[in-house]
Protein backbone atom coordinates (compact mmCIF):
# COMPACT_ATOMS: atom_id res chain seq x y z
CA UNK A 1 0.00 0.00 0.00
CA UNK A 2 1.03 3.37 -0.50
CA UNK A 3 1.96 5.28 2.45
CA UNK A 4 0.26 8.69 3.49
CA UNK A 5 1.69 12.11 1.95
CA UNK A 6 1.79 14.27 -0.94
CA UNK A 7 4.07 13.09 -3.76
CA UNK A 8 5.19 15.40 -6.50
CA UNK A 9 7.92 15.15 -8.84
CA UNK A 10 8.47 13.51 -12.25
CA UNK A 11 8.34 10.11 -10.75
CA UNK A 12 4.71 10.64 -9.63
CA UNK A 13 3.73 11.71 -13.00
CA UNK A 14 2.48 9.98 -16.04
CA UNK A 15 2.45 6.31 -13.90
CA UNK A 16 2.00 3.22 -16.14
CA UNK A 17 0.88 -0.62 -14.94
CA UNK A 18 2.57 -1.45 -18.37
CA UNK A 19 -0.26 -3.29 -19.28
CA UNK A 20 0.22 -5.78 -15.96
CA UNK A 21 -2.43 -6.89 -13.32
CA UNK A 22 -1.20 -4.25 -10.60
CA UNK A 23 -3.33 -2.72 -7.60
CA UNK A 24 -1.97 0.27 -6.59
CA UNK A 25 -3.95 1.19 -3.57
CA UNK A 26 -3.67 3.69 -0.69
CA UNK A 27 -3.12 2.82 3.34
CA UNK A 28 -5.55 5.00 4.15
CA UNK A 29 -7.61 6.49 1.66
CA UNK A 30 -7.53 9.19 -0.80
CA UNK A 31 -7.39 11.95 1.80
CA UNK A 32 -4.27 11.00 2.92
CA UNK A 33 -2.51 9.66 -0.23
CA UNK A 34 -2.37 12.53 -2.99
CA UNK A 35 -0.56 12.80 -6.24
CA UNK A 36 0.08 16.30 -7.08
CA UNK A 37 0.96 16.64 -10.59
CA UNK A 38 1.65 20.53 -10.14
CA UNK A 39 0.89 21.61 -14.17
CA UNK A 40 3.00 19.57 -15.68
CA UNK A 41 1.11 16.55 -16.95
CA UNK A 42 -1.12 14.07 -15.47
CA UNK A 43 -0.91 11.17 -13.35
CA UNK A 44 -1.78 7.89 -14.85
CA UNK A 45 -1.72 6.50 -18.18
CA UNK A 46 -3.77 2.77 -18.92
CA UNK A 47 -2.65 2.28 -22.55
CA UNK A 48 -1.90 -1.60 -23.08
CA UNK A 49 -5.14 -3.32 -23.35
CA UNK A 50 -5.61 -3.32 -19.06
CA UNK A 51 -8.94 -5.18 -18.07
CA UNK A 52 -10.23 -4.76 -14.66
CA UNK A 53 -7.87 -7.03 -12.62
CA UNK A 54 -5.49 -3.42 -13.00
CA UNK A 55 -6.96 -1.64 -10.00
CA UNK A 56 -6.25 2.30 -9.09
CA UNK A 57 -8.08 2.76 -5.38
CA UNK A 58 -8.01 5.62 -2.64
CA UNK A 59 -5.63 8.17 -4.35
CA UNK A 60 -6.62 11.82 -4.97
CA UNK A 61 -5.12 13.22 -8.47
CA UNK A 62 -4.61 17.34 -8.55
CA UNK A 63 -3.19 20.07 -10.43
CA UNK A 64 -2.39 17.17 -13.55
CA UNK A 65 -2.60 19.53 -16.75
CA UNK A 66 -1.84 18.22 -20.45
CA UNK A 67 -2.63 19.90 -23.81
CA UNK A 68 -4.38 16.76 -25.53
CA UNK A 69 -6.70 14.60 -23.52
CA UNK A 70 -6.87 13.21 -19.99
CA UNK A 71 -5.67 16.08 -17.42
CA UNK A 72 -5.73 13.68 -14.72
CA UNK A 73 -6.15 10.24 -16.23
CA UNK A 74 -5.87 8.68 -19.66
CA UNK A 75 -7.62 5.37 -20.43
CA UNK A 76 -6.32 4.38 -24.17
CA UNK A 77 -6.35 1.50 -26.60
CA UNK A 78 -9.08 -0.76 -25.22
CA UNK A 79 -7.96 -0.43 -21.34
CA UNK A 80 -10.49 -0.85 -18.81
CA UNK A 81 -8.66 -0.40 -15.45
CA UNK A 82 -10.87 -0.70 -11.84
CA UNK A 83 -10.66 2.91 -10.62
CA UNK A 84 -12.18 2.86 -6.86
CA UNK A 85 -12.50 5.43 -3.87
CA UNK A 86 -10.37 8.24 -5.49
CA UNK A 87 -10.79 12.00 -6.60
CA UNK A 88 -9.46 13.80 -9.21
CA UNK A 89 -9.36 17.55 -8.60
CA UNK A 90 -8.21 20.79 -10.11
CA UNK A 91 -6.58 19.11 -13.35
CA UNK A 92 -7.41 20.24 -16.90
CA UNK A 93 -7.07 18.99 -21.04
CA UNK A 94 -8.34 20.09 -24.25
CA UNK A 95 -10.44 17.18 -23.51
CA UNK A 96 -11.43 15.06 -20.68
CA UNK A 97 -10.03 17.40 -17.91
CA UNK A 98 -10.37 15.06 -15.62
CA UNK A 99 -10.69 11.67 -16.64
CA UNK A 100 -10.19 10.94 -20.78
CA UNK A 101 -11.46 7.37 -22.02
CA UNK A 102 -10.57 6.57 -25.44
CA UNK A 103 -10.43 3.76 -28.28
CA UNK A 104 -12.82 0.69 -26.56
CA UNK A 105 -11.77 1.47 -23.12
CA UNK A 106 -14.29 0.70 -20.63
CA UNK A 107 -12.80 1.18 -16.84
CA UNK A 108 -15.16 0.64 -13.85
CA UNK A 109 -15.38 3.90 -11.97
CA UNK A 110 -16.61 3.82 -8.43
CA UNK A 111 -17.08 5.76 -5.38
CA UNK A 112 -15.06 8.80 -7.04
CA UNK A 113 -15.00 12.72 -6.75
CA UNK A 114 -14.79 13.73 -10.06
CA UNK A 115 -14.80 18.19 -9.39
CA UNK A 116 -13.48 21.09 -10.02
CA UNK A 117 -11.33 20.16 -13.82
CA UNK A 118 -11.89 22.01 -16.65
CA UNK A 119 -11.44 21.32 -20.26
CA UNK A 120 -10.84 24.25 -22.84
CA UNK A 121 -12.95 21.68 -25.83
CA UNK A 122 -14.81 18.92 -24.38
CA UNK A 123 -15.83 16.81 -21.25
CA UNK A 124 -14.89 18.90 -18.11
CA UNK A 125 -14.84 16.24 -16.19
CA UNK A 126 -15.34 12.64 -18.58
CA UNK A 127 -14.46 12.37 -22.00
CA UNK A 128 -15.65 9.29 -23.73
CA UNK A 129 -14.73 8.86 -26.97
CA UNK A 130 -15.63 5.47 -28.42
CA UNK A 131 -15.78 4.01 -24.75
CA UNK A 132 -18.25 2.68 -22.41
CA UNK A 133 -17.50 3.06 -18.90
CA UNK A 134 -19.64 2.14 -15.92
CA UNK A 135 -19.68 4.98 -13.32
CA UNK A 136 -21.41 3.64 -9.53
CA UNK A 137 -21.41 6.00 -6.75
CA UNK A 138 -19.41 9.14 -8.01
CA UNK A 139 -19.86 12.64 -7.43
CA UNK A 140 -18.84 14.32 -10.48
CA UNK A 141 -19.63 18.20 -9.51
CA UNK A 142 -18.05 21.68 -10.47
CA UNK A 143 -16.36 20.65 -13.55
CA UNK A 144 -16.45 23.00 -16.80
CA UNK A 145 -15.96 22.96 -20.38
CA UNK A 146 -17.86 24.67 -23.68
CA UNK A 147 -18.99 21.43 -23.84
CA UNK A 148 -20.45 18.15 -21.89
CA UNK A 149 -18.95 20.50 -18.54
CA UNK A 150 -19.85 16.71 -16.30
CA UNK A 151 -19.40 14.11 -19.16
CA UNK A 152 -19.12 13.86 -22.88
CA UNK A 153 -19.52 11.35 -24.60
CA UNK A 154 -18.71 11.27 -28.67
CA UNK A 155 -17.84 8.83 -31.72
CA UNK A 156 -20.64 6.10 -30.02
CA UNK A 157 -19.60 5.62 -26.97
CA UNK A 158 -22.44 4.48 -24.09
CA UNK A 159 -21.36 5.14 -20.59
CA UNK A 160 -24.03 3.66 -18.14
CA UNK A 161 -24.69 5.99 -15.05
CA UNK A 162 -25.83 5.16 -11.37
CA UNK A 163 -26.10 6.09 -8.34
CA UNK A 164 -24.55 9.15 -8.92
CA UNK A 165 -24.16 12.70 -8.31
CA UNK A 166 -23.76 15.18 -11.56
CA UNK A 167 -24.05 18.65 -10.49
CA UNK A 168 -22.86 22.59 -11.12
CA UNK A 169 -21.67 21.52 -14.37
CA UNK A 170 -22.21 24.28 -16.30
CA UNK A 171 -25.26 24.84 -19.02
CA UNK A 172 -24.09 21.09 -20.50
CA UNK A 173 -23.47 18.74 -18.12
CA UNK A 174 -23.51 16.29 -20.39
CA UNK A 175 -23.51 16.17 -23.56
CA UNK A 176 -23.45 13.83 -26.26
CA UNK A 177 -22.28 13.43 -29.84
CA UNK A 178 -21.74 11.21 -32.86
CA UNK A 179 -24.36 8.47 -32.14
CA UNK A 180 -23.52 8.43 -28.46
CA UNK A 181 -25.94 7.51 -25.52
CA UNK A 182 -25.61 7.84 -21.93
CA UNK A 183 -28.31 5.63 -19.74
CA UNK A 184 -28.69 7.20 -16.51
CA UNK A 185 -30.37 5.58 -13.34
CA UNK A 186 -31.30 6.90 -10.05
CA UNK A 187 -28.51 9.85 -9.88
CA UNK A 188 -28.93 13.72 -9.01
CA UNK A 189 -29.06 16.13 -12.10
CA UNK A 190 -30.71 18.50 -14.16
CA UNK A 191 -33.10 18.08 -16.75
CA UNK A 192 -34.93 14.76 -18.14
CA UNK A 193 -32.38 11.87 -19.09
CA UNK A 194 -35.01 9.25 -18.67
CA UNK A 195 -33.77 6.15 -16.70
CA UNK A 196 -35.32 5.04 -13.34
CA UNK A 197 -35.05 6.81 -9.80
CA UNK A 198 -33.86 9.81 -11.59
CA UNK A 199 -34.07 13.13 -8.99
CA UNK A 200 -33.76 17.00 -9.92
CA UNK A 201 -33.01 18.39 -7.16
CA UNK A 202 -30.30 20.25 -5.27
CA UNK A 203 -28.06 17.52 -3.82
CA UNK A 204 -26.90 19.83 -1.04
CA UNK A 205 -23.20 18.83 -1.29
CA UNK A 206 -20.90 20.55 1.39
CA UNK A 207 -17.47 22.14 0.19
CA UNK A 208 -16.11 18.22 0.79
CA UNK A 209 -18.64 17.25 -1.81
CA UNK A 210 -20.25 15.02 1.32
CA UNK A 211 -23.66 14.80 1.73
CA UNK A 212 -25.62 17.46 4.20
CA UNK A 213 -28.02 15.72 6.63
CA UNK A 214 -31.21 16.90 4.32
CA UNK A 215 -29.78 16.12 1.32
CA UNK A 216 -32.50 14.42 -0.94
CA UNK A 217 -29.74 11.86 -2.23
CA UNK A 218 -29.62 10.20 1.17
CA UNK A 219 -31.40 6.61 1.20
CA UNK A 220 -32.42 7.66 -2.47
CA UNK A 221 -30.14 4.85 -4.81
CA UNK A 222 -30.30 1.44 -5.72
CA UNK A 223 -28.99 -1.49 -4.44
CA UNK A 224 -28.78 -2.99 -7.90
CA UNK A 225 -25.27 -2.86 -8.81
CA UNK A 226 -23.87 -0.48 -6.06
CA UNK A 227 -20.97 0.12 -4.74
CA UNK A 228 -21.37 -1.62 -0.85
CA UNK A 229 -18.64 1.16 0.40
CA UNK A 230 -18.22 4.53 -0.15
CA UNK A 231 -15.64 6.86 -1.24
CA UNK A 232 -14.14 6.70 2.95
CA UNK A 233 -14.53 2.88 2.95
CA UNK A 234 -17.25 3.15 5.16
CA UNK A 235 -20.20 0.26 4.22
CA UNK A 236 -23.24 1.72 2.62
CA UNK A 237 -26.11 1.70 5.31
CA UNK A 238 -30.03 2.76 5.86
CA UNK A 239 -30.28 5.90 7.49
CA UNK A 240 -32.73 4.90 10.20
CA UNK A 241 -34.69 8.68 10.14
CA UNK A 242 -35.51 8.48 5.99
CA UNK A 243 -38.62 6.05 5.86
CA UNK A 244 -38.12 4.76 2.38
CA UNK A 245 -38.57 0.52 2.59
CA UNK A 246 -37.13 1.10 -1.18
CA UNK A 247 -33.76 1.80 -0.26
CA UNK A 248 -31.05 2.06 1.94
CA UNK A 249 -28.31 3.39 -0.21
CA UNK A 250 -27.41 7.13 -1.10
CA UNK A 251 -26.45 8.61 -4.56
CA UNK A 252 -22.76 10.12 -4.80
CA UNK A 253 -19.69 8.71 -3.56
CA UNK A 254 -19.77 9.72 0.40
CA UNK A 255 -22.59 7.53 2.54
CA UNK A 256 -24.04 10.00 4.72
CA UNK A 257 -23.33 8.13 8.03
CA UNK A 258 -24.66 9.47 11.14
CA UNK A 259 -24.48 7.08 13.98
CA UNK A 260 -25.02 9.50 16.87
CA UNK A 261 -28.23 10.71 14.64
CA UNK A 262 -26.41 14.51 15.87
CA UNK A 263 -26.74 15.36 11.94
CA UNK A 264 -23.05 15.93 11.62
Amino acid sequence: AVADGVYTGAGNRALDFGGRSVMLMSANGAADCVIDCEGQGRAFVFDAGQNGSSVLAGVTIRNGSVAGQGGGILCDNESSPTIVRCVIMRCSAAEGGGIALLDGSSPSIRNCIVAGNAASSSGGGIFCDSAVPSVVNCTIADNTAPQGGGVYAAAGSCPAIANSILWRNGNDGILTAGGSNVAIDTSCLRGEWGGVGNIDADPLLTALYTLHPESPCIDAGSAIGMAWRDIDNEARWDDPRRVNDASFVDIGADEFVDVDTNEV
